[in-house]
């Protein structure tokens, strides 16, 4: 099963992909203003639990060790973050990846 994340506190994504393994990779990015005016880079991330290399269990917590804050989003959630258009036109792999996922939460 696909695992999704959503990743906060990060300067860049190239901050995010130093804290991942493999088998995770990041799907969506994009900026939110926080309430002082500045952009603050949001990510989200996924990948598929591969023995000890867990969501829960290691991406997290590796990502908090850098100070980058990371809760676990559902299929749906990551496809309304990112905008499901979006990922089609940026990268088609995680368009199927994502399209996948969601039809398997539906089921």
């Amino acid at each position: 099963m696909v695992r999704f994340a959503i990743v906060k506190g990060a300067r860049n994504a190239k901050e995010v992909w130093a804290y991942l393994p493999h088998n995770f990779v990041i799907v969506g990015g994009g900026a939110r203003v926080d309430k002082h005016g500045k952009d603050r880079p949001e990510y989200v991330i996924a990948g598929i639990d591969e023995a000890g290399w867990t969501l829960d269990g290691y991406v997290i917590p590796r990502l908090g060790s850098g100070s980058i804050a990371a809760r676990e989003i559902t299929g749906q959630q990551a496809v309304d973050w990112i905008g499901i258009y979006q990922i089609a036109d940026q990268r088609p792999d995680g368009f199927y990846l994502l399209d996948a996922c969601v039809e398997e939460e539906a089921a």
